[in-house]
């Protein structure tokens, strides 16, 4: 199936039927080549893309008559080549650049995989018009219809030009498949967090351990001398507060979610809790003799 025919193909979408989604569309400059995505009005709510500087798309500029002043969000691979407020191939100004590893779905049936938007150079979707005229094709991956039954006329325009039929999937049917998608494409970092996290539980539980079996005698000691218990159990936990701490702040860092970080962090406090409670409790219960003779 050609470039000519895919357009062909959008055009009649467009003009039957509300559509949207995302079109890829290859320029061959003189000097430079490059591809522009054209995205439609609800595209960032489905996909959930977030600039990690500047702004996404204003609704006054989509469907514009004319390629001029058109406004670009540039993917992450671009942040050290393009800042907001520059213009992109000395034509388009740059209003948004997209954070790093996000991705969106390719629909493509059960070929359906992410794709990476971090090399993407996105322009909002201009009139049927215009993207006729510029010879670029219409974003059409998505089609709202109430009737399926007037999908048929799709089909039927397809066996005109030569392409095979559509197999069409609800909307119900599409938001599972980029909910699955999604989910395939986390599962991997998920397990790997998993275990390390589970590792991390382990030396820190040991490391806590290892602290009061050593400080042992001195600690009774500061309890002799009139030290709180709450001010010990501080000095014992003061080192894994820092690496819990620290592990919150990696977290955000790598999943971009204040989430992932905030159950990280509970986690480890609760497990610091369950390593030095019995302490506590046996600090507590003993009497201080018997406790530095069993220090010894």
């Amino acid at each position: 199936m050609d470039i000519e025919t895919e357009r062909k193909l959008s055009y009649c979408i467009a003009e039957n039927f509300k559509a949207s989604g995302y079109s890829h569309n290859f320029i061959d400059a003189d000097e430079n080549s490059y591809t522009m995505t054209f995205v439609s009005e609800d595209f960032f709510n489905i996909y959930k893309l977030e600039t990690e500087s500047g702004r996404l798309f204003l609704e006054e500029e989509y469907y514009s008559d004319t390629m001029e002043n058109t406004p670009v969000i540039l993917g992450n691979y671009y942040k050290d080549s393009y800042k907001v407020g520059d213009f992109y191939h000395n034509k388009y100004k740059v209003i948004g650049i997209l954070k790093e590893g996000q991705k969106i779905i390719n629909l493509a049936g059960e070929r359906s995989k992410p794709v990476s938007v971090d090399s993407d150079v996105l322009f909002p979707v201009k009139s049927l018009s215009c993207m006729k005229q510029n010879h670029y094709e219409y974003p059409s991956s998505l089609i709202y219809s109430d009737d399926k039954a007037q999908l048929k006329a799709i089909n039927d325009y397809a066996e005109k030009l030569g392409m095979y039929p559509f197999n069409f999937i609800s909307l119900s049917g599409t938001k599972q498949l980029i909910n699955h998608m999604s989910t395939q494409t986390a599962a991997p970092l998920i397990i790997i967090s998993l275990i390390i996290i589970t590792l991390a539980i382990f030396c820190l539980i040991q490391s806590a351990m290892l602290f009061i079996r050593r400080n042992l005698t001195e600690l009774l000691i500061h309890r002799i001398c009139g030290a709180k218990l709450s001010n010990i159990l501080l000095r014992v936990s003061a080192g894994s507060f820092i690496v819990i701490f620290t592990s919150g702040v990696v977290a955000s860092l790598i999943f971009r979610t204040v989430i992932a970080a905030t159950g990280i962090a509970i986690t480890g406090v609760a497990v610091l809790l369950i390593t030095i409670i019995p302490f506590a409790v046996k600090l507590k219960r003993l009497s201080i003799l018997s406790s530095i003779r069993e220090g010894k």
